[in-house]
């Protein structure tokens, strides 16, 4: 939601300086962003009409305009833009000015005709960030009249993220009312004017949607003029909210939106046959929207309905068959209060996300709909002109959300805040919240307004309290921790020495949604059958994670187009499956890692990572368990991994987890271009570890033998390294792979292993011969299993 500063200040009165304001509301629960500020409009832009239009003789693209500025003459420009027309009003840099980009106004000659100004667009005004034609002014706009107070400049933006639970401040109105209870200030709506029955078309209304319609109110409007232009106040204000100024009747419904927070839909009345009927769609009865998608319904879903059939799916999008055009001469004007829950299923189930529904669905004043239509219905005869029928509505109060007393006890309150405030000041935070507050006994009730749906408990006020008065009010109390019985367990490894190996080598861990778009997760088919969610937060979360990989990458997506380069990410979370008829669900340990294998100096080239990078580092977490002599990495086929350089890791026979470089299918789903490698374990897996022993340190020396073997090039060294430590027995005590070697002198579809064994005994020294005849036995060994070769030694 942006605010504009100027509107905002029509609604309430408050000292606070609005640069001020994001501090403020981010401290209260209402994240902020930087405000943006829009400048004032140099004094010599003015308003200019065009009287007079001439071709261009030297270029068919550009037109002569005669601008009156007010001055005795009118004054000629040379202008592209494609809308300038005889009688417009636009606004015109005079020679001399300055506009907010920089751009100096001289006089100019363009294609051999002289230019004394220029007509300016929206964009050149920095008003918008591109716009094509000039900026189009109200035509009552006086020539030559200054252009800051009709425009309303100059102006600050704020843009406010909200959490899911306070839709209340989708609105200017909402967020006059939290300015209002954080600063003191006074919270004033503009006087509206009273709406005059003059017509007398009517249509019935009934409700047949089991409580998710719970009211709906409606006016028809008739005689209506065709073609009217928006005023360039409503304009304005919708464009700086975020949203793209389309006719005067959308925006009138847009403008109430962003106003007051109740989301409205206008009817074509002529288009709209009979009366309103809100029912449950059919199973299998389709709709056109308002964008030409057309849809497939089910019985979930809630129409909106004439006698000809479904006219909008109720709470998110209007339909096709009844929108308004041009030459619409009658509207039928819709408000009404549809169920949170109901409208939020709705939109998921067919990935619609309309600002109707981002309202709807966190939930809209119920008592709002007949202000708004009187809001909207005083507006559209003011600016399209029109006779106004009765104010029709429809409501199902028992059905309506109830507000309750909530009790609050003064003794939890002040165990919460870790301090006693006084009554009176308890009493003032819920009366400048809108809230009905009595004393009780105990402590206080307490009675939430219609539009806040998110107090429902005890704590719910105690958070009121706390934000109002402010966190940074209430006084810093240590908690009192009692010491633990009895010691960590030796033979479980924490999790956070992984986690503290992992930012040892550069890696950053990562928190992501345990929610994954499916179309991510079809890349891990091994990784057992994901759970699909009934009513997910978007199309893009509707499946539990069966790996922590997808969220790893969306994370490093978005540091990629952030330029961040070289990114190293891990995570350690709780991934999901289903297992016959329940669910299972494991904690693993996933990292990620994508650029240079180290810091760039200036005497180095950067070296990309590789599959050895990756691979090593799990190497150190399994050393972390003393498993780490004994782990194998075994090729393996796997959707998610590169074919060729993907590992199935293996410790004494039971796999532990994945590594490779990522498969270029997943990383273009995940709309990454650069090389990535990863790896996963099954922490539960590897978490037990054998305590530390004492070994005998011996005190005779170590025999150190190479031996160079040629072998089939896919044979993997593991292998050998296996039959090397099987054959040698308990005198070898270290085993090193020194050197691999694929050329001159080594046969196609072979290739070279050097192996270095360290011998050691801890009874005696050993001698040359015992030290040639292991290794005889070991060649053996590796010649009747492997077919290896020696080469040298």
């Amino acid at each position: 939601m942006i605010i504009s500063e100027n509107w905002l200040r029509e609604w309430v009165e408050f000292d606070l300086d609005f640069n001020s304001l994001p501090a403020l509301l981010t401290a209260a629960g209402l994240e902020t962003g930087v405000v943006e500020e829009i400048k004032a409009l140099p004094k010599k832009v003015v308003a200019g009409h065009i009287v007079r239009i001439s071709p261009h003789h030297g270029a068919t693209d550009l037109t002569l305009c005669d601008v009156d500025t007010g001055d005795a003459k009118p004054v000629r420009v040379v202008c592209g833009a494609p809308n300038a027309a005889l009688g417009v009003v636009a606004p015109f840099a005079r020679i001399g000015s300055e506009l907010p980009a920089g751009q100096k106004i001289g006089e100019a000659v363009i294609r051999g005709e002289p230019s004394n100004g220029m007509l300016c667009s929206a964009a050149e005004l920095g008003l918008e960030e591109q716009s094509q034609g000039l900026l189009l002014l109200d035509p009552e706009l006086g020539p030559g009249s200054q252009l800051n107070d009709h425009l309303q400049l100059p102006d600050r933006l704020l843009e406010v993220e909200l959490t899911p639970n306070r839709g209340d401040c989708l609105s200017i109105l909402g967020v006059a009312r939290e300015v209002a209870a954080l600063t003191g200030g006074r919270l004033k709506e503009p006087k509206l004017p009273r709406v005059r029955t003059t017509g007398s078309e009517t249509r019935s209304i009934s409700l047949d949607g089991d409580g998710r319609c719970a009211r709906y109110v409606g006016r028809s409007i008739t005689d209506i003029r065709p073609g009217a232009r928006t005023p360039d106040r409503i304009r304005e204000r919708v464009t700086r909210a975020g949203l793209r100024s389309i006719d005067a009747l959308v925006d009138i419904s847009n403008y109430i939106m962003l106003e007051l927070g109740q989301p409205m839909h206008a009817f074509d009345g002529d288009r709209l046959k009979g009366n309103i009927l809100v029912r449950p769609a059919n199973s299998k009865e389709k709709i056109k929207l308002l964008d030409g998608e057309r849809l497939t319904l089910d019985i979930e879903s809630l129409l909106i309905t004439d006698e000809n059939g479904p006219v909008a799916l109720a709470g998110i999008k209007g339909g096709a068959s009844t929108m308004i055009h041009p030459k619409t001469r009658t509207i039928f004007l819709e408000a009404a209060f549809f169920d949170p829950d109901g409208v939020a299923r709705t939109a998921r189930r067919y990935g619609l996300n309309t600002d109707a529904s981002h309202r709807f669905e966190r939930g809209v004043d119920f008592t709002l709909p007949a202000k708004a239509i009187d809001r909207a219905s005083a507006l559209v005869t003011q600016i399209c002109g029109g006779r106004c029928g009765p104010r029709i509505e429809s409501s199902e109060k028992a059905l309506l959300p109830r507000r309750t007393w909530v009790p609050l006890r003064s003794a939890r309150l002040s165990r919460m805040l870790g301090e006693r405030l006084s009554k009176k000041k308890v009493l003032g935070v819920f009366e400048s919240l809108g809230m009905k507050c009595e004393p009780t006994q105990s402590g206080w009730r307490v009675k939430a307004p219609t539009y806040r749906f998110d107090v429902a408990a005890e704590h719910d006020l105690v958070e009121e309290v706390a934000r109002v008065v402010g966190y940074d009010q209430l006084p810093v109390n240590r908690p009192k921790v009692a010491a633990g019985h009895g010691l960590a367990p030796e033979k479980t490894l924490p999790v956070e020495r992984a986690k503290d190996l992992l930012v040892d080598l550069g890696y950053r861990e990562a928190i992501t949604y345990s929610f994954v778009s499916p179309d991510l997760q079809k890349h891990f088919p091994d990784y057992g059958s994901p759970i699909t969610l009934k009513n997910p937060i978007s199309v893009h979360m509707a499946q539990m994670r069966v790996s922590l990989l997808p969220g790893l990458l969306t994370a490093l997506a978005t540091n990629n187009r952030r330029q961040i380069k070289d990114v190293r990410l891990f995570e350690v979370g709780r991934t999901y499956r289903k297992k016959q008829k329940s669910t299972e669900e494991r904690q693993r340990l996933a990292g990620l890692l994508a650029g240079g294998a180290y810091e760039h100096t200036w005497d180095q080239q950067i070296r990309p990572v590789d599959f050895f990078d990756v691979k090593g580092h799990v190497e150190r977490i399994l050393r972390l368990t003393r498993q780490g002599v004994s782990a194998e990495f075994l090729p393996i086929a796997d959707q998610a991994y590169q074919a060729g350089q993907c590992a199935q890791i293996r410790v004494e026979g039971k796999e532990i987890g994945r590594v490779g470089r990522i498969s270029p299918d997943l990383l273009e789903e995940a709309q990454i271009v650069v090389p990535v490698f990863g790896f996963e374990l099954d922490w539960a897996k590897i978490e037990t570890t054998e305590p530390p022993r004492f070994n005998t340190v011996s005190r005779f020396p170590m025999v150190a033998r190479d031996i160079s073997i040629v072998i089939p090039e896919e044979t993997v060294s593991a292998d050998a390294a296996a039959i090397i430590e099987s054959a040698a027995g308990d005198l070898l005590v270290q085993l090193e792979l020194i050197d691999l070697y694929t050329d001159v002198g080594i046969e196609s579809g072979k290739k070279s292993l050097t192996f270095r064994l360290t011998l050691q005994s801890n009874s005696r020294n050993l001698t040359d011969e015992e030290a040639d005849h292991l290794i005889d036995a070991v060649l053996t060994r590796l010649s009747d299993q492997i077919g290896a070769v020696l080469r040298s030694r």
